[in-house]
């Protein structure tokens, strides 16, 4: 049997899925790997097109009807998350943010924290590796960033604003859930051995990670590899391994809450595997 896992081009994914791709496991199953930012993953998988994906979780209501949401393979952030940039000083003052992606989780939290904030700028979907150089260059006035840009945003001259992961941890004591994996149903016969041979990769990266961080080098734009190591180790850690109660709880009450607010309009409850 072979299936295709479609992931995005960063760090923490290459870290994750390197054991699969370098072979340093040995998988019961023919794979193949596909890299796309995560706003296409979240397209791609709404049309049905992916087997394995990484998708944010506020897509995964809109996809439930194809997909399983798998326990392993989640990005959480523990008191840290997408960060609000920009060249002013004043949150308030601020009319317009480049988002990256509707359906990306980090835009959800956006909107939850806009609401609950009372703030209503105007909002400008960008690619996420696009954001942080338009907010430097003047081009928007603010950004909200993913990914490597976390990290990195030193180096551009902007003002960090707000941290969506600490404002969650401070308003519900929890982790803040980002993306995860979806599983096609078209493979429901082989969800349980899919869903073992992934978190074999996962636990081997963690066991052995040299190899693993040499391997997602290529993918560290503009990190050094201090850099690396430290975005590789916010996004892969125990939750990624397995959620657990308290895991899916905090997905399960993220996507309850944007339901409660009027974000999102879909039927939240999760068939997890």
């Amino acid at each position: 049997m072979k299936f295709t896992i479609f992931h995005s081009p960063d760090p923490d994914d290459a870290f994750m899925f390197a054991p699969l791709q370098l072979g340093l496991i040995e998988a019961p199953f023919e794979i193949e790997h596909k890299i796309m930012d995560i706003q296409t993953l979240n397209e791609l998988t709404l049309k049905g097109e992916t087997d394995v994906s990484a998708i944010s979780f506020h897509a995964y209501p809109y996809v439930k009807d194809k997909y399983f949401l798998l326990t392993t393979g989640a990005s959480v952030g523990d008191g840290y998350g997408p960060l609000i940039v920009s060249k002013k000083e004043d949150l308030k003052e601020i009319q317009e943010i480049a988002v990256p992606g509707n359906l990306t989780t980090a835009y959800l939290v956006l909107q939850i924290f806009m609401k609950k904030i009372d703030w209503h700028p105007k909002v400008k979907f960008m690619r996420f590796d696009e954001i942080l150089p338009a907010v430097s260059e003047g081009k928007v006035e603010s950004g909200l960033l993913i990914h490597e840009g976390q990290i990195n945003y030193k180096k551009y001259n902007v003002n960090p604003m707000v941290d969506l992961g600490a404002w969650w941890k401070d308003r519900k004591g929890t982790i803040l859930p980002l993306g995860g994996l979806v599983l096609s149903r078209r493979l429901e016969k082989y969800k349980d051995e899919i869903k073992e041979i992934l978190k074999r990769s996962f636990e081997y990266a963690l066991k052995h990670p040299e190899p693993c961080l040499e391997f997602a080098k290529k993918y560290a734009r503009n990190l050094s590899d201090e850099e690396n190591r430290k975005f590789v180790s916010m996004y892969v850690n125990k939750w990624t391994i397995d959620l657990g109660e308290e895991g899916k709880k905090a997905v399960e009450d993220l996507l309850k809450e944007a339901k409660e607010l009027g974000i999102i309009n879909k039927d939240i409850k999760i068939d997890w595997v």
